[in-house]
């Protein structure tokens, strides 16, 4: 068809206005719904176009991508950073490359102990040596060796130091996180105080407790470490501005014996190596060779409280030779929207239940469908994140879950819980922040309206209780939200778990605080129902997989109760072979990062689920915690109440409305209010029963055991493990493969801790 001339000028007229526009507009790049996303332990990532071939490099701002993720003032993982290839929507392998965002700080080629001179130094206190040591490096040529040994009389706390001598000041104040390198090595005498060797200090913070718990290592490795500046320890606002001296410094016995501190006999040796200040925001690059047969590069990377990401590769390439433009981070990975979901103007996109999500938290980019997967007589627990652009009250529903073959899971075993939010107003330790924290479960009828607010994320918790009657295979259902629609499906396993599979937990419960909150008791006497009540109490920690003790009952007389920081392995191995006692762990508020304690809210949720896989490794009979309901004062208020951290003595919280504790006649009302940290020991429990089942029996001391190794892919020591939160629902659902494929999965029975 011809084209008249009005027709053509007037198509001229369009096209030169929209390059003329084009030309005033800078330039922009944004994510193809063809890129894949190039590993789901990466949660972000931004998008890079190079404009032709040599070296690129681009300059990224962390804590403004960080700030527009909504994740409230986030560190740098700098090892965790990726740079990877992209061809036509498909991601290569990530390629070698150069940053620098890290600045050396202090190297192991010298060796400077001058206190008279102008330069830093180091110092060496009582039961400490240094030296210059050319037996191990992670750069040049040597490192700094430094070697204790235990002798009486020394210091109680001694240790070693590097005085910056303050000429110039030494200002970190641009810096957010430290990280070096550290080789530790322990005598035999010594094995029971490892992996928590040391405590760091930082001199001239401004902080009133200035030290805290060494870093999570290893034994006879290098170990890379990282350490928080913003914040510092417990201290939410360091002033780093002028900082006196590093120290690094060891706890001795003096008169009786203390579980942890270094007696006669212990010797442990360091080697240190490569330490740099990271400035996550002040102009560092990250620079590679582009090739020319690359669409664009994203650049991958990850917050410090996902540590776990093996370290990268890096090499030097230069100043830059083309252009690079760069977009703006997305979330993506294992944070994910739901595939097939029908969500009209709602937000809606689900992440691991490991992953606490802030109000403010962007939606992610990718899509998947929503799997979960778990054993008969299993509860296993999902979370939808759903952001409204208005204030709305919405109902939730869940359908019947349908097996492909026939069979059926009735919506009946589907709870429904409300993400609540506390406010942290005093950090527990380095991970935590001063905002709103997600932690309170509160029980949601289905059908009720729950209120979401606008423009902030409003987390749902979803636990779907497997019966042991159900058929192996997958499961569909769907849950709506309003007019909202989620399609969701379940892979039952052909296996079940008993109660015979768990260990020992024992929760001291203030039952009268908790009948007198719910109606059941008044002036200390029973009202009607109060048993109906009391059941509920009882089945509610059935679930859970642990017992409620009345206050100040303490652990069975059999038990010798060890808490997380002062455990040792060898004493403890010895008790259970050579005496009648078990060996349990207590843990307390005062049991510090970098131990994994389910008590403290501001934690990332790896460390509640975490701690009965290390109880497995380290042949822990059982647990013990002495308050899950101190309702005094109000945890919803005052969540920091003890000088401990954040939720210590509650893992239940009390009543806030009159949708529970109105009748303890009526089972709606006798609902209790978990927190997500009792949920994900729960779900550390099911994986430790999981790992029981695969081995065939209770584990063994002194001896590898089958599951051993399993878990030790992702837990190095007590301190150190993996913190990405798709490490464990990978292995979880490895090893219940390993269980189908051994046929046993519904003979197992009851055995006691085997000694040998």
């Amino acid at each position: 068809m011809k084209m008249n001339v009005g027709h053509k000028l007037s198509l001229l007229i369009i096209i030169l206005t929209v390059l003329f526009f084009k030309s005033l507009m800078l330039p922009e790049v944004h994510a193809e719904s063809l890129d894949m996303w190039w590993d789901e332990d990466w949660p972000y990532r931004l998008r890079v176009r190079v404009d032709g071939t040599g070296v690129a490099s681009v300059s990224v701002d962390f804590s403004q991508e960080f700030a527009n993720l909504g994740l409230p003032e986030a560190l740098l993982d700098v090892r965790s950073i990726r740079v990877v290839p992209y061809r036509d929507g498909v991601p290569g392998e990530a390629i070698l490359y150069e940053e620098t965002y890290s600045t050396s700080l202090i190297d192991g080629e010298s060796l400077n102990m001058d206190s008279t001179s102008s330069e830093p130094y180091w110092v060496e206190e009582d039961l400490f040596t240094l030296e210059l040591d050319s037996i191990r490096s992670t750069q040049g040529v040597s490192s700094v060796h430094a070697q204790f040994e235990h002798r009486r009389n020394g210091s109680t706390w001694t240790g070693f130091r590097y005085e910056f001598n303050n000429s110039p000041t030494m200002d970190w104040s641009d810096h957010e996180v430290l990280i070096y390198d550290v080789w530790p090595e322990v005598n035999d005498s010594a094995v029971d105080q490892s992996p928590d060797l040391y405590f760091f200090e930082l001199e001239g913070c401004g902080c009133i407790i200035d030290w805290f718990n060494g870093p999570a290592i290893v034994m006879d490795m290098w170990n890379p470490v990282s350490v928080s500046l913003k914040p510092f320890g417990s201290c939410a606002a360091p002033d780093t501005s002028n900082i006196e001296y590093i120290r690094f410094f060891a706890q001795i016995i003096r008169g009786t014996i203390n579980p942890g501190f270094y007696g006669d006999g212990d010797a442990f040796d360091l080697w240190l190596d490569n330490f740099r200040l990271v400035d996550q925001d002040g102009g560092g690059e990250i620079r590679w060779e582009a090739e020319d047969d690359v669409d664009a590069y994203y650049i991958y990377f990850d917050t410090l409280n996902h540590e776990g990401h093996p370290p990268p590769e890096l090499t030097v390439v230069g100043a830059a030779a083309v252009s690079a433009a760069k977009g703006a981070a997305e979330a993506g990975g294992y944070l994910h929207q739901i595939a097939g979901a029908d969500t009209g103007d709602l937000s809606v996109w689900t992440a691991p239940i490991e992953e606490k999500i802030f109000r403010t938290n962007t939606a992610p980019v990718s899509s998947q469908p929503l799997e979960i997967n778990a054993a008969r007589g299993e509860l296993e627990a999902f979370q939808i994140v759903v952001n409204s652009p208005s204030f709305t009250p919405l109902t939730v529903g869940v359908s019947d879950l349908v097996h492909e073959g026939g069979g059926v899971i009735p919506a009946s075993q589907v709870d429904l819980f409300r993400v609540d939010y506390v406010n942290i107003t005093k950090i527990s330790d380095y991970y935590g922040r001063l905002v709103p924290w997600p932690d309170p479960l509160y029980p949601v009828s289905f059908g009720d309206p729950i209120d979401f607010p606008a423009g902030e994320n409003q987390p749902l918790w979803f636990r779907v209780r497997v019966p042991f009657g159900a058929r192996a295979g997958t499961y569909s259902g769907e849950i709506s939200i309003g007019q909202a629609t989620i399609p969701i499906s379940l892979e039952v396993w052909d296996f079940y778990l008993s109660e015979s599979l768990y260990s020992d937990i024992d929760f001291e419960f203030d039952w009268d605080t908790v009948l007198e909150a719910y109606g059941g008791m008044s002036d200390g006497q029973k009202n009607n129902c109060c048993d109906k009540l009391e059941d509920a109490i009882f089945a509610t920690f059935s679930d859970y997989h642990i017992t409620p003790l009345p206050l100040e009952t303490g652990p069975p007389k059999d038990v010798q109760l060890y808490s997380l920081t002062n455990y040792e392995v060898e004493a403890a191995h010895t008790l259970q072979t050579q005496s009648l006692l078990k060996v349990w762990w207590g843990f307390l508020g005062s049991d510090q990062a970098p131990f994994p304690n389910p008590v403290v809210i501001d934690r990332p949720g790896m460390d509640a689920r975490v701690l009965p896989w290390m109880g497995w490794l380290n042949r822990i009979e059982g647990m013990f915690y002495s308050q899950s309901t101190d309702w005094e004062p109000d945890p919803w208020t005052t969540p920091y109440f003890n000088s401990m951290c954040n939720g210590d003595g509650f893992f239940f919280y009390p009543p806030k409305d009159d949708t529970l504790a109105f009748d303890p006649c009526d089972d709606e009302s006798n609902r209790l209010v978990p927190s997500i940290r009792l949920e994900l020991f729960r779900e550390g429990l099911e994986d430790a029963a999981y790992l029981r089942l695969l081995n065939g029996q209770a584990p063994e001391i002194d001896v590898d055991n089958p599951s051993d190794a399993l878990a030790e892919t992702f837990i190095y020591s007590r301190t150190a493990f993996n913190r990405v939160p798709t490490v464990i629902s990978a292995l979880r659902i490895q090893i219940a493969e390993q269980i189908q494929e051994k046929g046993e999965g519904n003979s197992t029975y009851f055995l006691p801790l085997i000694i040998h």
